[in-house]
């Protein structure tokens, strides 16, 4: 898997579990629970769930700029 297919990947699961959830911390949340048990089981290799994770950080982080309005957020 090439790094443009795995961002293309975890943009996808990202959105996903926003669409699921409807809330971009609780989709965090649930991605960040996802991408832990997958590094603890070893189903997968933890860079997938490294990306998946880093794919939920740069969409929630969009979706609650939109929500809050601003058009940038604090480093």
């Amino acid at each position: 898997m090439t790094e443009d297919e795995a961002g293309d990947l975890a943009g996808a699961i990202a959105e996903r579990a926003l669409a699921a959830t409807g809330d971009p911390i609780d989709a965090l949340l649930l991605l960040f629970q996802a991408a832990s048990a997958l590094c603890l089981s070893q189903l997968t290799p933890a860079e997938f769930a490294l990306i998946a994770f880093d794919g939920a950080c740069v969409t929630s982080t969009e979706r609650l700029k939109e929500v809050l309005g601003v058009s940038q957020t604090r480093n």
